[in-house]
């Protein structure tokens, strides 16, 4: 599944979101055009020509359209309903403060790493996901095809099935009589489980139990830590306030509960204290992220340690990824050996039973002639 970054309703009633990938290029496209001194009025149709999504296509054209009639790009953003409220903010900052240009260059990378990691994390869960299906389909094959037909001649020849052989063959015969059921009552689970995941508790619940998984909390908590360190990096390198700055990375965060710890700790700062001590009773990053934030308050350079945060824990989140695809492999692979294993070994047993009923019959006609 595709990680998307974008905006609600567009005009006209067009509802899409733009891909991270999207909104890089785009970004990219317009600082190359705002520092080429090329006025948005004129910019904007020529990076609408470069574009090759026609929902991004139709939205430049209204936002070229409003910026034409004196409205600010950002507020042309907005209204176009694709562009992600992140971006329509920072580029009112830019606008503001007399630095678009660079605004822009910032949120094409800063869009281009959240690709990289979306895609480190998809890349990390495809592998074993094709592992088990490919798991999946050797069973149903073997199971359902090849030993009933062993089965068969086995048994026309008079030959007894071996036990793993007959386990197996009664465990087809219960899914295929019960294959209806089964699927129907799979379908009002995952139903069931889609509903759940759309109100707030359980949202919040899935969220939370994600980020303590076994498997893949480790690796979640890390790319929200890089997703969170970027995005406040880039708002105070462009002179955002700490409090709104991090009121609008809360809405980079997919997940629930992240959404919500960083929502505390705005509140938190509002309250008066700084941003080491707001992340302390969180607990929501890990240790070391708090104290080197604490150390870059220290310093007077905490746009600059965010931004060494990001990069850090962008490698941590490739290396972590690469490290559970290292161990999931060979696991998946001694499983499915296993299984294929013992789906043979009932395949060749009906098979041997065969050759000697054959055998014996054979014996038994030259004795008798």
């Amino acid at each position: 599944m595709k990680e998307r970054t974008g905006g609600g309703l567009a005009a006209g009633g067009r509802q899409r979101k733009l891909e991270t990938l999207e909104l890089s290029l785009f970004c990219h496209q317009m600082a190359l055009v705002l520092k080429s001194g090329i006025h948005p009025v004129e910019g904007i149709p020529l990076v609408a020509g470069e574009m090759v999504n026609p929902v991004l296509k139709q939205a430049l054209a209204e936002v070229g359209k409003a910026v034409l009639d004196g409205v600010p790009l950002a507020e042309a953003f907005k209204a176009a309903g694709v562009f992600p409220p992140y971006l329509v903010t920072m580029t009112r900052l830019g606008e503001a403060t007399g630095m678009l240009e660079n605004v822009m260059d910032e949120l094409s990378v800063f869009y281009e790493k959240e690709d990289r990691v979306a895609k480190r994390i998809r890349s990390a869960v495809a592998y074993p996901l094709l592992l088990l299906l490919l798991m999946l389909c050797v069973i149903v094959l073997l199971v359902a095809q090849v030993l009933p037909m062993f089965a068969k001649i086995l048994a026309s020849l008079g030959g007894e099935l071996p036990d793993v052989t007959r386990v197996l063959l009664g465990t087809g015969d219960f899914f295929r009589r019960s294959g209806l059921w089964i699927l129907l009552a799979a379908a009002l689970v995952a139903v069931g489980w889609m509903l759940l995941i759309r109100t707030e508790k359980g949202r919040l619940w899935w969220d939370k139990w994600k980020l303590k998984s076994p498997f893949f909390g480790r690796v979640l908590v890390k790319a929200a830590a890089a997703r969170f360190s970027s995005g406040l990096s880039l708002v105070l390198r462009s002179g955002m306030g700490l409090e709104q700055g991090l009121e609008e990375v809360k809405d980079l965060a997919t997940n629930l509960h992240v959404r919500r710890m960083i929502g505390q700790i705005a509140r938190n700062v509002r309250d008066g204290m700084d941003l080491g001590a707001a992340l302390a009773p969180i607990s929501l990053f890990p240790p070391l992220f708090t104290r080197m934030i604490q150390i870059g308050q220290k310093t007077g350079e905490l746009d600059k340690m965010m931004g060494k945060l990001a990069s850090v824990y962008e490698g941590e989140v490739d290396n972590t990824m690469q490290q559970m695809t290292n161990a999931i492999e060979p696991v998946l692979v001694i499983i499915l050996s296993v299984v294929v294993g013992v789906l043979l070994l009932a395949v060749r047993l009906p098979q041997i039973n065969i050759m000697g009923t054959i055998g014996s019959s054979r014996i038994m006609i030259r004795c008798t002639s």
